[in-house]
């Protein structure tokens, strides 16, 4: 046995360690990237169908409210034979 086998070694333990912390690590990043991907498309499809439109409070008096973004209107809207507010 040479003097650096020793080094070697522990050079080579300490890579699997972060090899397999890395590993580890990775299996619980997943969903998040698959929940960054769910909000993204759905900030998308909410910008693009003017979601917002109807319903944020003061959008259809032309200042909508930022603040209470996606809240609900202040206008009220019934479906005849429903009821509403």
């Amino acid at each position: 046995m040479g003097p650096n086998n020793g080094r070697r070694g522990a050079a080579r333990k300490g890579v699997l360690l972060i090899v397999g912390a890395l590993a580890i690590s990775s299996l619980f990043a997943a969903p998040a990237r698959t929940e960054d991907a769910q909000l993204v498309r759905g900030k998308y499809l909410v910008t693009f169908g003017g979601c917002t439109d109807c319903h944020t409070p003061g959008h259809f008096f032309g200042k909508p409210d930022t603040a209470r973004l996606l809240a609900g209107s202040d206008v009220g809207f019934a479906i005849p034979g429903l009821g509403g507010s």
